[in-house]
């Protein structure tokens, strides 16, 4: 009986599972042939409305050579786009591929032999155009070497300038543009060479800002055309601590300064300290307490000899109030012959039971 219910029950759940399963959709219908394609450079002019491609309808189509229009695309990079069309009247989601556009002109054949150098011109750093620049005289050949040209730089100013020279065939055509740079440094004249040194006539100096020429504190010197280990007070007077820096200059007897020398130094100027402290008071007192302060003379007093170092005190420390098995503090302090009481040193200890207390008696049974 048992096994038939099981078998009935095992039935059930069976067929329960069997009913649960959902309907599946149909198969989908065939792929449709596909009946048109389109393609397009860049910019979609809309589905249906692009440059037409020639296809023979079918499911799969490969290999096919569509001719692409690309008259008016500029030199670079471009897009070129391509859809199809089923049966149905979808299209495809769009391809694309990028392709680089490079439209060479055609060129002039090439002379069958070198055409002759006829001209020649030369400008210096803006171009004023083919032909009018400053012209070079050239014996016109096919190779020109060493023309000697006197190239015309007045006006120029200091500094790094390009020199440009091109040259024009038989045949009217100009070269490429051949360049180098140079340097134009235009020295001015100088004064003529004094006969004899001049005597340095007078000196200066200043800290940190220029006052200008005769304007700064005078050295006293004697007059000489070279003037060595001159002894000078340097008035430091106001000078912030830190560096500093010293100028100075020499003038000669024609009345020219000489370029301004200068050295830095540091100033430190050390303020006056107080004076030292009187000798050390005796120690003249000492308290403890524990836990809590009850305020500067009111520990427990300490007993010892005066002295301005106390060491080794035997002390005995009441702990009899304290419960037993607990941490505590220990606070001590010392006070000097003026009365000044010491920062409170402290230490914690754990009271211990050194004798074991009674027990109760045991119960009764």
């Amino acid at each position: 009986m048992k096994s038939f219910f099981v078998s009935i029950l095992f039935t059930g759940m069976t067929i329960l599972a069997v009913a649960q399963d959902p309907s599946y959709p149909a198969a989908p219908a065939q792929p449709q042939n596909i009946v048109a394609a389109e393609y397009y450079v860049d910019n979609d002019p809309g589905i249906g409305s692009a440059t037409a491609v020639a296809v023979s309808p079918g499911v799969t189509i490969a290999n096919i050579n569509p001719a692409i229009n690309i008259t008016g695309l500029s030199n670079g990079m471009h897009r070129l786009v391509l859809r199809t069309k089923n049966t149905e009247g979808s299209w495809s989601v769009a391809n694309y591929r990028e392709f680089l556009y490079d439209f060479n002109p055609p060129y002039q054949p090439v002379a069958t032999t070198p055409g002759n150098i006829v001209a020649a011109e030369y400008f210096i750093d803006t171009d004023p155009g083919v032909g009018n620049a400053a012209a070079i005289s050239v014996s016109p050949g096919t190779d020109l070497s060493s023309v000697p040209v006197a190239v015309a730089t007045a006006g120029l100013s200091n500094g790094s300038h390009r020199l440009f020279i091109r040259s024009k065939s038989n045949t009217g055509i100009w070269s490429l543009v051949f360049v180098r740079e140079f340097l134009i440094d235009f020295n001015f004249a100088y004064p003529a060479i004094a006969a004899a040194p001049q005597n340095i006539v007078s000196a200066e100096y200043f800290l940190n800002t220029d006052p200008g020429c005769g304007s700064a504190t005078a050295i006293p010197i004697t007059p000489g055309t070279e003037l060595n280990n001159v002894p000078a007070v340097i008035n430091t007077s106001g000078l912030q601590n830190g560096t500093n820096r010293l100028g100075f200059r020499t003038k000669n007897a024609a009345g020219f300064w000489s370029v301004t020398q200068t050295r830095e130094f540091v100033y430190n100027i050390d303020p006056p300290y107080a004076t030292a402290p009187a000798a050390p008071q005796d120690l003249v007192a000492a308290e403890y307490f524990i836990n809590t302060d009850p305020g500067p003379g009111n520990g427990t007093n300490i007993s010892f000899a005066a002295g301005t170092d106390v060491n080794n005190i035997a002390v005995g420390i009441t702990t009899a109030s304290l419960a037993p098995a607990t941490t505590n503090k220990l606070f001590l302090r010392t006070k000097n012959a003026e009365g000044f009481w010491s920062v409170t040193n402290a230490k914690e200890f754990v009271v211990t039971i050194s004798n074991d207390p009674a027990y109760p008696l045991a119960p009764a049974a």
